[in-house]
């Protein structure tokens, strides 16, 4: 799996770039802020990293978040996949509106990092022998 880790976490960091200015700018510094993130989420980060990768996350101390550090959070993007992939406008309406080249920037890496988890998972799968004896 190695190349295609590398592979991966070029892509996530990809997408993180292309999605963390979206939370930077639609909650403005604000009570507000990091509202889609939730406790619940890094937990889920937490047990993926564990299970996926064998990697132990360090927490940080954030009165509310596990991974929130002062500059954002403290997870790699491939980590989070459910964090890096998200932006309101695509989890509620599924573009953003007035910037379709935005939206095709997004879902481009999108189907590159699906495409390459859904090999990653066939890898992962025994294979079973069909017919003759």
């Amino acid at each position: 799996m190695g190349f295609k880790l590398g592979k991966l976490k070029v892509l996530m960091n990809e997408m993180a770039l292309l999605t963390e200015p979206e939370c930077a700018t639609s909650c403005v510094q604000s009570e507000a802020c990091n509202r889609c993130c939730d406790l619940m989420y890094c937990e889920i980060t937490e047990q993926y990293a564990k299970e996926l990768y064998g990697i132990t996350l360090e927490r940080v101390n954030h009165p509310r978040l596990l991974f929130m550090g002062p500059t954002g959070c403290t997870v790699e993007p491939y980590l989070r996949p459910r964090c890096t992939l998200h932006t309101c406008d695509i989890n509620s309406i599924g573009f953003k509106p007035l910037d379709r080249e935005w939206t095709n920037e997004y879902f481009i890496l999108r189907e590159k990092i699906d495409l390459l988890l859904y090999e990653t998972e066939l890898e992962r799968i025994p294979s079973i022998e069909v017919g003759g004896s």
